[in-house]
């Protein structure tokens, strides 16, 4: 399911300097409209999309907002309903959701890096270890599984 993205509106404001207090910042993707389109011809899906970011206390806002092209697939393995009453189907909102969380969210970060805003995801931290240097999300995860085969009564 091949997405193109088109951005209509990029837009970030800087409200006043950041100082070393604590910064909440809360990034929400969301569809503001979904649609069936011709495209060459051919039966397409565009979605509208934003993804924006606040900055508590208000130090910033950043807008990123854009339409996503799905084509290449057949429309009913897309959408479901008819007219104003259309969605889509969960793995293509997954997909779409997936799709926002890339590029757009990528344009954020260089908009907040422009505004000298923190950026609107965490930093991985790194742990130093014996073997090399590890993202500490990735390293608890294996924890996690062991923990769980454990109760389950398997044995490896």
């Amino acid at each position: 399911m091949p997405i193109q993205i088109v951005y209509t509106d990029v837009a970030g404001k800087r409200n006043h300097e950041v100082s070393a207090e604590e910064i909440s910042i809360q990034t929400k993707p969301g569809i503001t409209a979904i649609e069936r389109i011709k495209l060459a011809g051919r039966d397409a899906v565009a979605v509208r999309f934003q993804l924006i970011t606040d900055y508590a206390p208000s130090v910033g806002i950043l807008n990123v907002q854009g339409i996503m092209i799905i084509s290449g697939e057949r429309i009913d393995n897309i959408l479901v309903g008819e007219g104003k009453n259309i969605d889509l189907l969960k793995p293509a909102k997954e997909r779409v959701f997936q799709a926002m969380l890339q590029d757009p969210l990528i344009l954020s970060i260089n908009l907040a890096r422009d505004l000298k805003l923190p950026p609107p995801i965490s930093s991985p931290k790194i742990l130093l270890g014996e073997d090399s240097p590890r993202i500490s999300e990735k390293k608890s995860a294996p924890k996690k599984a062991k923990k769980s085969a454990a109760k389950s009564g398997k044995k490896k």
